[in-house]
């Protein structure tokens, strides 16, 4: 205005600079509620196809344990179907047997080659054995050195019952053992 433009010719030029100014702040808005939707889009998709792969995984999971347990339990189920007369001693196999796949689906994280051997042993010899998983602690394989304490308590054992009990992560321990006799109770606890 100082330099003698008329209002006119001044208008002209600046209203492509304040046209672009006002087109860049519509378009980045624009652009970011855009963007903010895709994130969510693809934030729900891949919640979703997280929630497929866990899916997939616990039914293929599930159905190996399916598979395993068909397996061990094939010939007591054909012995049941056929009539054959079952003794005491395959009583016994049969319910040591329930046991070990009672233990698989309640308490995966107390199974250890070691341990699994003694408490079927413990079984076997009449020792009533119980194993109590903790929803927290199943994704933490057993220690030998662990597997290792709790066998040796297991061996011991010739009465009464045994609970082995897996104890939650916010704890000090990791398994307490209880060892209940006719003459007496004992209970052991093992830390991490």
């Amino acid at each position: 205005l100082r330099s003698g433009f008329e209002a006119s010719d001044l208008f002209a030029f600046l209203i492509l600079p304040f046209l672009a100014l006002v087109m860049g702040i519509v378009w980045r808005f624009v652009l970011t509620i855009a963007v903010q939707r895709e994130e969510m889009h693809l934030g729900e998709a891949e919640l979703s196809r997280l929630a497929s792969d866990a899916s997939e995984a616990a039914a293929a999971n599930m159905q190996a344990l399916i598979d395993d347990v068909r397996v061990e339990s094939e010939n007591a189920l054909q012995a049941i179907v056929h009539g054959q007369h079952i003794g005491d001693a395959q009583a016994l196999e049969f319910a040591v047997l329930e046991e070990g796949i009672r233990d698989r689906i309640r308490s995966p994280q107390l199974r250890h080659p070691l341990l699994d051997k003694f408490v079927q042993a413990a079984r076997e010899r009449g020792v009533r054995v119980l194993l109590l998983g903790s929803e927290s602690s199943a994704e933490t394989p057993m220690e030998d050195l662990l597997a290792n304490a709790v066998a040796a308590i297991i061996a011991e054992a010739s009465e009464g019952s045994v609970t082995i009990r897996a104890i939650p992560k916010a704890k000090d321990a990791a398994i307490s053992v209880l060892v209940r006799t006719s003459e007496n109770t004992r209970r052991y606890s093992f830390s991490r």
